[in-house]
């Protein structure tokens, strides 16, 4: 159907600018009712700059009108002023890359990475209150010490009785990033993939550890409350497979990409719902050793076992 605007805002060039409706996030309730979590960077009349998380939510599953829709403030924060000699490739504004379930009650829970604090952070919608409980820190700070800058590319999936399961990514180290994972039962984040490959001979031959980029475009579920994790390794082009086995360890496959001659880069925007017994995965694919050149979606199906 139509085309409607919700929230407006005034874009300029460059990340720190003001401007609404990055990062969206879609969910839906189970009448249809669409909700949207996004980013909005607003000036004020001195220029200053706020970042806020907000979320539209519809009244109905076919909005038509500015009144059908309600706008919640989740967290918001002043933004530090940009700095020239420091340019910055994403907003430092909390409220980035917003991940949305929804709980028992059909209440929205939100996962999103708080740039300037580089934490982790869960946000829940309290029902009796009409808003938005306050954000708990789920990695990056504890006791108010900084614990290391995380949260980036979340995927949040829910219990029945609301436990949260969330994957992320640790930006702390100088090279590679980590795909790490929390529950909001144990409270421990753990390492899902190091980034850790075992060097090549050919490219390597004196031994040198190699690092990867892991965990960018994630996406999480849930089967018999395991997590099941695909995510994309960034330096190989890979779509992987992460699943968590019963005492805790985790095991990972390649889907897709790493082969030789090179194939299509894998991973991006990685998709997965459960199917009984097995997941199905999409990924988008990039091919540009071909002609002509390949832009495509693919999809496979993995059979799933926890031992």
């Amino acid at each position: 159907g139509d085309r409607q605007v919700r929230d407006a805002g005034i874009e300029d060039e460059g990340p720190q600018s003001p401007g609404v409706g990055r990062f969206a996030a879609l969910s839906l309730a189970p009448d249809g009712r669409p909700g949207v979590a996004y980013l909005a960077v607003t000036a004020g009349g001195t220029g200053a700059l706020t970042g806020a998380l907000r979320f539209a939510e519809a009244s109905r599953p076919d909005p038509r009108a500015p009144a059908d829709w309600t706008f919640y403030t989740v967290d918001e924060a002043a933004m530090p002023a940009a700095d020239p000699h420091a340019p910055q490739d994403l907003p430092a504004a909390v409220g980035l890359m917003p991940a949305v379930a929804r709980d028992a009650d059909d209440h929205a829970v939100i996962a999103y990475h708080d740039r300037p604090a580089g934490n982790l952070k869960l946000a829940r919608f309290d029902a009796a209150a009409g808003l938005f409980a306050a954000p708990v820190i789920l990695d990056g700070e504890t006791a108010g010490a900084d614990t290391g800058n995380v949260g980036q590319y979340p995927a949040l999936a829910l219990e029945a009785d609301g436990t949260a399961h969330v994957a992320y990514v640790d930006m702390g180290r100088e090279y590679g990033h980590r795909l790490l994972y929390v529950s909001t039962r144990s409270g421990t984040p753990e390492v899902v993939d190091d980034g850790y490959r075992s060097p090549d001979p050919a490219t390597a031959p004196a031994g040198a550890p190699v690092f990867h980029f892991v965990g960018d475009s994630s996406a999480l579920v849930l089967t018999g409350g395991a997590p099941h994790i695909a995510y994309q390794d960034a330096t190989a082009f890979e779509l992987r497979l992460a699943h968590r086995q019963a005492d805790g360890a985790w095991t990972r496959e390649v889907i897709a990409g790493g082969a030789q001659p090179f194939a299509g880069a894998f991973g991006f925007y990685a998709r997965m719902i459960p199917d009984g017994g097995a997941v199905v995965l999409s990924s988008y694919v990039i091919d540009q050793h071909v002609d002509p050149l390949r832009y495509c979606v693919e999809i496979w199906t993995r059979s799933l076992t926890i031992e």
